[in-house]
């Protein structure tokens, strides 16, 4: 009797145990094979083997690659739901955070990626957090915070068309048109999150090919700082000073030293509202510019509403003009041209992101009272009153993260009582961005 126990129960072994092998040789071929499907770019098939490998003997490796099927399939809601079922480790939440941001609820994919940013120890994967907050922020004028200082910065090359160049000294128009390069350059130093600041230095060129005259530059470094008055406020105030060199056919033109103030209000989770007041003083590096001297204040408001595929911004801009044009009389002295003006702005913008292309629509319109009137050399004078129209459209589609291509055209209509200042003129510019 024993001994046929013994022989049963050597059996049974014998039987589980060559089920066991049998069971891990079948899943072995099995993940196998959804390996080769996966290689091949048959993310459906590679998903079907995945998930019954994982039947025979869950593992999160496969549980992984099952979420990223469907992640390549586009099934943005199956693959959310398997990458919450992973550990959470920074490239998980990275996973999760792009998976929000395909679903369009860039709220969520904005708390993942700034988690990621922030926390990470991964220098390649905070780095690409960052970038993906640039582009989900594109309203914001500066960069999130990191847990170090860090450089970042960006250049922006395009070739561009201009059927009516305008005279930058005169504010009147040439009736020519003319092609031209337009060059941006960006580097900028920022600070920890506790503790943030940057420094900025920006340089922006357009060259004509013909119109040589009208070519300007700008070199300008920014400094400025954040700061809230309680730890749970949620208003975010901020100071900076510039300091801006412009050229004028490589020549010495104009210089600006401004200061501003401004305030961030999060009015809900959808909406803020940014407000700044700039304080300007205009110098001239040529004394043939002496008359476009002086200073201007000017206030700004932005109220932002977000919506799961990108924004909408409504404007308002006011600014006030004080230059020299009061002290400066024509040689015939009898005659006289005012560059001091009241300006008010609205506008209105539309931005929209749908998977790696960036589209913005905007108009802004502006009215311009002029503070003297023009006096001409028969004795007439004229106050001068502008209304312009503006009417832009940008598309960016992002190759990488950090590289992308873009376009412009932008369409303006300027009406005037003084004809010399009645003028349209549209440009159109294409290029490519880098940014690191």
């Amino acid at each position: 009797m024993k001994l046929l126990i013994k022989s049963v129960v050597i059996a049974f072994c014998f039987i589980v145990t060559s089920s066991i092998k049998a069971e891990t040789s079948g899943y072995k071929e099995i993940l196998s094979q959804a390996h080769q499907a996966f290689n091949t770019k048959n993310y459906q098939s590679a998903y079907t083997l995945y998930e019954q490998s994982n039947q025979m003997k869950p593992l999160e490796s496969t549980l992984y690659n099952m979420a990223v099927c469907q992640f390549k399939l586009k099934n943005w809601q199956q693959a959310l739901a398997l990458f919450n079922q992973l550990t959470e480790t920074d490239l998980i939440k990275y996973n999760i955070a792009v998976s929000y941001k395909k679903l369009g609820n860039i709220d969520l994919a904005l708390v993942h990626f700034e988690d990621v940013y922030l926390t990470s120890e991964q220098e390649k994967l905070s780095q690409l957090a960052y970038q993906q907050i640039k582009l989900l922020k594109p309203d914001r004028k500066t960069a999130m915070p990191s847990s170090n200082l860090s450089w970042q910065g960006s250049l922006n090359i395009g070739y561009g068309t201009d059927n009516n160049v305008l005279i930058p000294t005169e504010e009147t128009y040439t009736d020519a048109s003319d092609n031209y390069i337009e060059t941006l350059a960006n580097i900028s130093l920022v600070s920890n999150s506790k503790n943030l600041w940057f420094i900025d230095l920006t340089y922006f060129s357009s060259q004509y090919s013909e119109a040589e005259d009208y070519d300007v530059s700008l070199l300008s470094l920014t400094a400025k700082k954040y700061f809230t008055l309680a730890a749970q406020d949620s208003v975010r105030y901020h100071v900076s000073a510039s300091y801006d060199q412009l050229k004028l056919s490589g020549n010495p033109y104009l210089s600006n030293q401004k200061l501003a103030l401004g305030a961030e209000f999060e009015i809900s989770d959808k909406s803020d509202l940014d407000i700044e007041l700039q304080l300007k003083n205009i110098s001239e590096d040529n004394s043939a510019y002496y008359y476009l001297a002086g200073n201007s204040q000017k206030f700004i408001a932005n109220y932002t509403y977000k919506v799961n595929n990108g924004n909408w911004k409504l404007g308002f801009r006011y600014d006030i003009d004080n230059k020299n044009d009061r002290q400066v009389l024509s040689d015939e002295g009898n005659t006289f041209t005012s560059y001091s003006a009241s300006r008010s702005n609205v506008l209105l913008d539309r931005y929209w992101q749908i998977e790696q292309w960036h589209i913005s629509l905007g108009v802004d319109y502006r009215t311009s009272q002029y503070k003297d009137a023009n006096t001409y050399i028969d004795g007439t004078s004229l106050k001068r009153n502008d209304n312009r129209l503006n009417f832009s459209a940008d598309v960016e589609y992002l190759i990488t993260p950090n590289l992308s291509l873009l376009a412009e055209i932008n369409k303006v209509n300027n009406s005037s009582n003084i004809n010399n200042y009645d003028y349209g003129q549209q440009t159109i510019l294409i290029g490519a961005s880098y940014s690191f």
